[in-house]
């Protein structure tokens, strides 16, 4: 097997980073359906428990929010002032978003959070419109600690190539390396627990030209 790739991401230099332990900060059930429906709503119980009034929802599991107006369509296209928008609106949540930075994401506006200009992948917080009102909303609420400047060397962009060519679930397809970039994961959930705190993961994540996005430890 061979990895097409473009020569620039070869000469990435391997550099040390700090660390931190990423802290969940998604409110619970009954405190997002306090401030996203008001009073009336009626509880569902159930894996999750949901809130419900009327067309609108919302629940918690895994500690990752949701929240949907099913009565409106979200917009299939959003311009770029709907991101202060949904930022206001996460304010008026109780929800800080000063790790995080938005962006469009095709019908999303998709938050993703940083510590120190380096994303935490996967774990971000999405939201739809309908107009300047958030129709829907999905993902995590996330805090950084720091762990008193610890840093730890990351591993050539090599290593991250090499993990890619005997990656069993690439399958045969032929895949060009389009972009190769340094973030961290935090495992938050699994399917029967959340974690409140947990420390950050160097991770190399590469994009091939089949819109295909594969993740890698980069220690």
């Amino acid at each position: 097997n061979k990895i097409e790739v473009d020569v620039d991401i070869l000469k990435v230099k391997a550099r040390e980073i700090e660390t931190a332990t990423v802290e969940n900060l998604t409110p619970s059930g009954e405190e997002l359906a306090k401030k996203l429906l008001g009073s009336g709503y009626e509880t569902v119980d159930g894996t999750p428990v949901n809130y419900v009034l009327g067309s609108k929802k919302v629940y918690v599991n895994g500690g990752k929010l949701y929240y949907k107006d099913e009565s409106k369509m979200p917009d299939k296209t959003i311009s770029e002032d709907k991101i202060s928008v949904a930022s206001d609106f996460l304010t008026q949540l109780g929800i800080n978003t000063g790790f995080a930075e938005g962006k469009i994401a095709g019908e999303k506006i998709v938050f993703t959070y940083y510590f120190n200009k380096i994303p935490l992948f996967e774990n971000t917080l999405y939201l739809k419109m309908n107009g300047s009102n958030v129709v829907e909303m999905g993902g995590y609420v996330i805090g950084f600690k720091e762990l008193d400047g610890k840093t730890i060397q990351i591993a050539n962009v090599r290593n991250a190539l090499i993990d890619f060519l005997r990656d069993g679930t690439k399958g045969d397809e032929k895949q060009k390396i389009i972009s190769v970039s340094l973030g961290y994961s935090a495992l938050l959930a699994d399917s029967s627990v959340h974690f409140k705190n947990t420390e950050t993961i160097p991770t190399y994540k590469i994009t091939t030209d089949k819109n295909k996005v594969y993740y890698y430890d980069a220690r």
